[in-house]
């Protein structure tokens, strides 16, 4: 079986490899603004690498008035003296990410024996994502994403979530040829601002998710880009299970405000599609997101979601009890046990395109992370990352990513200090784009887990698929 699986991957890959060809359907975006997908951004997944042309088109509130045409009421001030704006074409495109081949194997506790390879398998089934996203006036625009989500699935219910996983609605004005803007979000702010591709130093943007399937979020921000070097963002956010402003304080009972708060910034020391250097940061602080030592699951029986400790033994030890809702069992952390949180992400990043036929773009960066829970308990999470990504003639693609928690600290409600061994992360993926909206992956990343004073040895996953849009 072990050769057979060996021979199947190969074999797929060889023909994948070979197989090239034109394709004519491409996203929304470019049939709005009449630009290459190339124009954007180099590649479009795992997460987009957007140029120096795409940043500015997303802060814009993708908005390209000169190639819309008006529609108007009468004359102008008739009535309500609204018009309305509409595109070429509509705004609506599709996406499809799908899983052909898969294999992983688990991780060991110390002194147990090493698990096995699990069976090569693949489903054909990831997830499929459904836009609308465009202009909608002189000044409004928006990106939506919808996706039909794998996330605990079963074989006769491929798509067991539906999740409106993204919002970016944006209101935009051109004061002196700057960008003042606002928008209403779902995404982290990086993600809202095109600098979701970004060194991976260790934190949590965003509290807790499963593929798509994520808890609930809103967040509202105001930003500006000055003098095509600066920007800056203030924003406000509810909680990361929760689309409440207010909750229930779990120690006094008391109704008290619960939200988060963001700033952030980045600089361009050079800004041109041809070179690219940044500097981008944020930091979030606040009393109400789902703790960095707690995961996120989505039940398959009823779609709901639950909580889990991602740290091993760290319900079990401190002062407090372990079962924090009463129900008799040991229970996560969850947002409404956060005192306080900061986190944050600094990045320095470069990036060109088409030097001969070489573009690429890299990020290395740092991280910190404190978070005071209602127990008394602490967490401190300091880490460092590196991401770096090369592409040959727009078609060949790899991409290396290392991160490490260089302190990792669970102080528990007695004051004791629990250390958290952890290894240097690695993830690799090598994409071939066949066409401008079609990309086929290979996907290689290590797997840890993490317990109080334990190192675990480490397994891996691998997996070949696709990617593609219309």
């Amino acid at each position: 079986m072990k050769g057979r699986g060996i021979v199947v991957a190969s074999a797929a890959a060889v023909a994948w490899l070979a197989f090239g060809g034109q394709a004519h359907a491409v996203p929304s975006f470019v049939r709005i603004t009449g630009l290459t997908c190339n124009q954007c951004h180099v590649q479009f997944t795992p997460n987009p690498d957007f140029t120096w042309t795409g940043k500015k088109f997303r802060w814009n509130g993708m908005r390209t008035p000169w190639v819309q045409e008006r529609i108007e009421a009468g004359e102008e001030g008739a009535i309500t003296g609204r018009r309305l704006s509409l595109n070429f074409v509509n705004f609506f495109s599709m996406g499809f990410e799908q899983h052909i081949l898969e294999q992983s194997k688990g991780r060991a506790a110390p002194g147990a024996p090493e698990p096995q390879k699990s069976p090569l398998a693949g489903s054909g089934i990831g997830n499929l994502s459904t836009f609308y996203s465009g202009p909608i006036s002189d000044h409004i625009g928006v990106w939506n994403e919808i996706y039909f989500s794998a996330a605990g699935a079963e074989s006769d219910n491929p798509f067991r979530y539906v999740a409106w996983d993204e919002l970016d609605l944006k209101f935009v004005w051109n004061p002196g040829g700057n960008i003042v803007g606002a928008s209403i979000h779902t995404e982290p702010l990086p993600t809202t601002f095109a600098f979701q591709f970004n060194s991976g130093a260790p934190t949590q943007a965003w509290g807790g998710g499963t593929a798509q399937a994520h808890a609930p979020h809103m967040g509202i921000n105001a930003y500006g880009f000055w003098k095509d070097r600066l920007l800056t963002v203030v924003g406000v956010e509810t909680g990361g299970n929760n689309n409440d402003w207010q909750g229930i304080n779990p120690i006094t009972g008391a109704t008290e405000t619960q939200m988060n708060f963001w700033l952030m910034g980045a600089y361009a020391f050079k800004h041109q599609d041809s070179g690219e250097l940044w500097y981008n940061g944020w930091v979030k602080f606040g009393n109400d997101d789902v703790p960095m030592i707690t995961s996120t699951a989505v039940n398959r029986a009823d779609r709901s979601f639950s909580y889990s400790s991602n740290v091993r033994g760290i319900s079990g030890v401190g002062g407090f009890s372990p079962d924090r809702t009463g129900d008799g069992v040991g229970d996560p952390y969850l947002s409404s046990q956060v005192d306080h949180l900061v986190r944050s992400q600094h990045n320095l990043e470069y990036g060109f395109i088409d030097r001969g036929k070489w573009s690429a773009r890299t990020s290395v960066g740092v991280s910190y992370n404190r978070e005071r829970y209602t127990d008394g308990a602490k967490l401190a999470i300091n880490g460092v990352g590196w991401t770096t990504r090369w592409n040959y003639d727009r078609t060949w693609e790899w991409q290396l990513g290392v991160t490490k928690r260089v302190k990792w600290d669970y102080t528990d409600s007695t004051g004791v200090v629990h250390k958290i061994p952890n290894d240097m992360t690695l993830n690799f993926r090598f994409h071939r784009r066949l066409a401008m909206n079609f990309v086929l992956f290979l996907v290689y990343s290590k797997d840890q887990t993490f317990a109080l004073a334990q190192n675990w040895s480490n397994g891996y996953s691998w997996e070949i698929g696709t990617d593609y849009y219309f």
